[in-house]
């Protein structure tokens, strides 16, 4: 991101918020020591009871609006344990589809890197989809008569693109107004002028809340992290709030208590 972009951007009045809590020390509570049933991240059916009342029904981020840079791209995503293929069209809305198609259920697009193309053909027998997940067609038509090419378009789940990110959800009913304020932040720090770098995958043998514990608190960043980022940060000065199930949080830096005195978004987000 170059200069004139960075010095465009102005912070949300919730960051704003958060900054100034830090100014003056953080969030402190007196809660006591609680305890976490280790049942918690080892239970089959509690893992399969929050697959059902949390991934099956919130809105949920599956990729950066830089994974797409233009249009006509696709990505398949197995990441929620479903094909799914994420695909900027000729017009550049994102879609998430089921990377299925619909004439036999094949797997459209193989394996896990981008595609540019005006059309994603099925290995099998040949139908081809636009990217808005339209059929466009099929070989010997003849022999389906009476078929409607709309009834055969790809399987698309919600979504909507804000911030920077690709939100999708697998529930028709799906609220995405969190997507979208939660979007305004992360419009704050410019992400959809992002360019995407490099891309890992990483499997983790692991419970997903051990993975999310870790950016719930900040009392390991200077022991955990001693030797590199650590030092930059001011310990046991965190704040955090909610916008509906999610929680946006923050961590003192020793600069921030003059940056936020005078707004330096600069400052506040370096």
């Amino acid at each position: 991101m170059n200069a004139p972009i960075l010095d465009a951007l102005r912070p949300s009045a919730g960051q704003l918020a958060l900054a100034d809590l830090l100014a003056r020390g953080g969030t402190q509570r007196k809660l006591g020591i609680t305890h976490v049933d280790a049942r918690a991240y080892t239970c089959p059916n509690r893992h399969d009871a929050e697959q059902r009342a949390i991934f099956s029904t919130s809105t949920l981020v599956i990729a950066p609006s830089a994974l797409l840079p233009e249009p006509n791209m696709a990505v398949p995503h197995d990441g929620f344990g479903k094909p799914l293929l994420i695909a900027r069209d000729a017009s550049g809305t994102a879609h998430v589809f089921l990377n299925v198609c619909q004439h036999r259920g094949t797997r459209l697009v193989e394996g896990d890197e981008a595609v540019c193309a005006a059309r994603l053909i099925c290995p099998y027998h040949a139908w081809s989809y636009a990217l808005d997940g339209s059929l466009a067609t099929l070989p010997r038509p003849d022999s389906f008569p009476g078929l409607d090419k709309r009834d055969f378009a790809l399987k698309r789940l919600p979504t909507v693109e804000a911030g920077g990110l690709i939100w999708f959800a697998f529930s028709e009913t799906a609220d995405f107004g969190h997507a979208r304020t939660l979007g305004d932040d992360f419009a704050a720090f410019g992400l959809a002028q992002q360019h995407l770098f490099r891309r890992r995958t990483h499997r983790v043998a692991a419970n997903w809340k051990l993975i999310m514990d870790a950016f719930l608190e900040s009392y390991h960043v200077q022991r955990l992290h001693a030797g590199t980022i650590g030092k930059f940060f001011r310990d046991g000065v965190a704040t955090a709030d909610s916008i509906g199930p999610h929680q946006r949080s923050a961590v003192g830096r020793a600069a921030d208590l003059i940056a936020a005195a005078r707004g330096d978004w600069p400052q506040l987000r370096a």
